[in-house]
């Protein structure tokens, strides 16, 4: 469930800056919504999930909603790499300075034509990480399905793998950190937006756009309510933190609320087309484009064992 739209006063085009870099992200930001599929021996939740509830208790153990995404967003680029491999196991294996090098080289690759000059990429060095307490609400929505496509006059769609709140925050906050810069807007204030934007949901299930309408004229009460039992988890500061920027992305057409809807709608989008990219997968597209049945030493009797199983890998 989301928040009722406010009325829009949003012009009806993009800063050039966004524009060009939408453009340039057009591989980029597919390719991190495999986050949410993709997980790793010794830890609960795809890597998505993981790295939400890492954000949110870097902001309880005192971290500036700044570095926090800097480190949110090293994190992406890097698992979209290497699939979860951490630095310091890499030093386990390797010194520190083939290590880094490795980090630094997959940082570069990541960004190659699209985002080379953010600000949060341009720091060197690895950032000291301290964490707190994962606060109850946001380990809820690493729980917490979304409804999938919903209507009140239709049946529900069911979408599956479901993708969890968790996910989509942790997807609209990706793409508004990346995005900010070329809107004008703050990063630190987008990041906060996004990663609290479905507070709600850790108590509310999420009965999408048909169980929003029987909630009427209760909805924002309802939600406003469940909001606030959330917030109540934090310290103070940071519940008045994240009450501004929800303000600000809520109701008016500032430069972060223009970054942010931007990210929610790519997000919410990308998500959908990944599953219906998914559900017309082909062998033949394994095959063919993904070379199932590569070129090797081993390549003529693998297609031997097939013929003789009946199976045409083409």
């Amino acid at each position: 469930m989301q928040p009722a739209p406010q009325p829009s006063s949003f012009p009806a085009h993009l800063p050039p800056s966004a524009a060009t870099r939408l453009a340039r992200a057009a591989s980029l930001f597919p390719a991190l919504q495999d986050l949410k599929r993709m997980r790793r021996a010794g830890a609960q939740g795809s890597l998505a999930e993981q790295a939400f509830l890492e954000g949110w208790s870097l902001l309880t153990a005192g971290a500036e909603p700044y570095q926090a995404a800097q480190l949110l967003l090293r994190r992406a680029l890097l698992d979209n790499q290497f699939a979860g491999l951490r630095r310091e196991e890499l030093e386990e294996v390797l010194d520190q300075e083939r290590a880094a090098a490795i980090e630094a080289a997959a940082l570069a690759k990541s960004v190659e034509g699209s985002f080379e000059d953010h600000p949060l990429l341009g720091e060197a060095g690895k950032p000291v990480v301290t964490t707190g307490d994962v606060p109850a609400f946001a380990a809820l929505l690493a729980e917490q399905p979304r409804a999938g496509a919903t209507h009140p006059t239709e049946g529900r769609l069911f979408l599956y793998p479901p993708e969890s709140h968790a996910e989509h925050c942790w997807g609209v906050a990706i793409y508004a950190i990346l995005l900010a810069p070329s809107f004008g807007a703050d990063i630190g204030t987008v990041y906060l937006a996004a990663m609290g934007h479905h507070l709600h949901n850790a108590y509310l299930p999420d009965g999408g756009f048909a169980g929003e309408m029987l909630l009427e004229p209760h909805l924002q009460a309802v939600m406003q309510g469940f909001r606030k039992k959330a917030l109540a988890e934090l310290p103070v500061s940071l519940a008045d933190e994240l009450n501004e920027a929800h303000d600000i992305i809520s109701a008016s057409a500032a430069p972060e609320a223009m970054a942010f809807h931007a990210a929610d709608v790519l997000d919410r989008v990308l998500d959908v087309r990944w599953r219906a990219q998914a559900a017309g997968f082909t062998l033949d597209i394994a095959t063919k484009t993904y070379g199932l049945v590569h070129e090797g030493p081993h390549k003529d009797y693998h297609e031997t064992v097939l013929t003789a199983a009946k199976i045409d890998p083409c």
